[in-house]
């Protein structure tokens, strides 16, 4: 069995995406100092996993995860609804929340000369 894991570092600024055969260890090494990516975010908790029978399918998940989609995703699955969207995650992901477009837009007018009729 493969699991995708979602970590979380203790001052909730970066998270850390992975696949692992034992998620429980593979936390310990990221903490530990292990993992050379992750060292300067210590240390991790651990806030998702995902279980899979291939490492083709953990793998594929994984990159789903760490694509601007699925970042996005992961925003709206943990960020926006246990911190009731925080402005201190907006750094975080980068992506501002934006007020929905007007359906119609409306157009200025502008004085145009009329040119049905000549001179």
């Amino acid at each position: 069995m493969h699991y995708v894991y979602i970590l979380l570092n203790e001052t909730k600024t970066r998270t850390y995406t992975g696949v692992a055969d034992d998620v429980d260890k593979r936390l310990g090494e990221h903490n530990a100092g292990r993992v050379k990516s992750s060292v300067p975010y210590r240390p991790y908790k651990g806030i998702y996993t995902e279980s899979f029978e291939t490492l083709s399918e953990a793998r594929q998940k994984e990159k789903f995860y760490k694509s601007a989609t699925g970042r996005r995703r992961l925003k709206e699955m943990f960020f926006l609804s246990e911190l009731g969207r925080s402005a201190s995650f907006s750094f975080f992901f980068a992506l501002p929340v934006l007020p929905p477009l007007p359906k119609t837009l409306p157009c200025p007018t502008r004085n145009v000369p009329d040119r049905t009729t000549t001179a």
